[in-house]
């Protein structure tokens, strides 16, 4: 399920499951939008991994965080995004 939700082939969600390494901020992000977590949980991930936190002036970012706090899907987010003219995830 957290495959489909998220829409990280399996490949990614393996890396990801196993070690974390190679796994891309992107990547992380689509597993919060995918479990549901909300923005301080997925905050917390993306820290944990050494990523820059989500950042409301970065419109794609901007994007991000609504997405998680209004708890939509990943087919959702990413049609925002298409319509912001920004990459999906």
């Amino acid at each position: 399920q957290l495959q489909a939700r998220s829409g990280l082939g399996e490949e990614a969600l393996s890396r990801l499951l196993a070690s974390g390494r190679g796994t891309r901020r992107d990547e992380l992000i689509a597993v919060g939008v995918g479990l549901r977590l909300d923005v301080e949980e997925t905050q917390r991930i993306l820290n944990a991994a050494g990523f820059p936190a989500l950042y409301a002036k970065v419109r794609r970012d901007s994007a991000c965080m609504f997405a998680l706090m209004k708890g939509l899907g990943m087919d959702a987010l990413n049609e925002l995004l298409k319509q912001l003219e920004e990459p999906v995830l």
